[in-house]
């Protein structure tokens, strides 16, 4: 699913979206029922038909426009969260106790200021990296 609410001429990547859809069609083919594009900007509606010409038929197949009016016909009220008008009870803005952290991910790869500087940065656009100390594991919360 991408949530398109809010976006604007600034976040259009279509190289992104373009690698996106081959990524999906070449390593996923069998495990994808569709491509939800929701609350797409009306501003964007031209780009939308630009980058829809130049997908194959097969993809075009995939994709599935939705709002709030529309989104409940593909996925049930009951899984949906409270910002699209759903009644899911499952915090979605906090990471799964079973994900590995961060640092897990990247230690190794890269060194300890450069962690704390990606840190920073998700910290910086709305994370909350805190520790939980139930399961020892750092949680990333979004708000």
């Amino acid at each position: 699913m991408f949530d398109c609410a809010g976006m604007g001429f600034a976040n259009v990547q279509l190289d992104m979206l373009k690698y996106l859809v081959n990524t999906v069609r070449e390593y996923y083919p069998c495990g994808l029922k569709y491509i939800v594009v929701y609350e797409i900007p009306w501003l964007l509606s031209g780009v939308q038909k630009m980058v829809y010409t130049m997908l194959p038929e097969e993809a075009k197949k995939l994709i599935q426009f939705m709002n709030k009016k529309n989104i409940h016909k593909l996925i049930p009220i009951e899984n949906l969260p409270d910002y699209m008008d759903g009644t899911c009870q499952i915090d979605y803005r906090k990471a799964p106790s079973t994900c590995i952290t961060f640092r897990e991910m990247y230690s190794g790869r890269y060194s300890d200021k450069e962690l704390e500087r990606a840190e920073d940065f998700f910290r910086s656009n709305g994370a909350i990296i805190s520790h939980d100390d139930e399961s020892n594991n750092n949680d990333i919360t979004l708000n």
